[in-house]
C-alpha cells in the first residue's frame, strides 16, 4: 500500500519542514506552524547546521540591515526576541531533536540529532493529523 507522504514521514518516525506552509510537522503528528520571519531563520539555519551564525549575519541575510552602527545594540534585540520565539516552538515537538544552542560573543548554531528533521520543499501532501 503507497499511502501519502504524510504516512510514510509517520511511518519513518521523522519530523518534516514544510517550507511551503511554514510548518513543521512532527513524527507524532503534532504541527507546528511558524511565522514568515521564524520560517526564514529556521531555514537559514538548516542551512548552516552545525555553523555558527552571528548576530549581524541573520540581521543581513533575514532582515535586510547591513550594517549597524556600533551603538545599536539594542536592534540586535530583535533577532534574540524571534531565536526565542522559534526555540519555545522547537520545544514543544516530541523529541523534535532540532536544538539552537546560543555561542556566546558569536551568535546561534542549530544542531540536528535524532530523529532528522527531513526537508520538504513541496510538502502539499501533509495535513495535520
Amino acid at each position: 500500500m503507497a499511502g501519502t507522504g504524510a504516512d510514510r514521514d509517520r511511518a519513518m518516525r521523522r519530523n518534516v519542514w514544510d517550507r511551503g506552509r511554514r510548518r513543521i510537522v512532527w513524527s507524532d503528528g503534532q504541527v507546528c506552524r511558524l511565522s514568515a520571519t521564524e520560517a526564514a531563520i529556521l531555514q537559514y539555519l538548516l542551512d548552516h547546521a552545525g555553523q555558527v551564525v552571528s548576530r549581524q549575519e541573520l540581521l543581513q541575510h533575514i532582515w535586510g540591515i547591513a550594517e549597524l552602527p556600533a551603538r545599536s545594540r539594542l536592534k540586535t534585540r530583535t533577532v534574540d526576541m524571534h531565536i526565542s520565539r522559534l526555540r519555545a516552538k522547537l520545544r514543544r515537538g516530541t523529541d523534535s531533536g532540532v536544538t539552537i544552542q546560543t555561542v556566546r560573543g558569536s551568535g546561534y548554531r542549530l544542531t540536528l540529532s535524532h530523529p532528522p528533521l527531513a526537508v520538504r520543499a513541496d510538502a502539499s501532501a501533509l495535513s495535520p493529523a
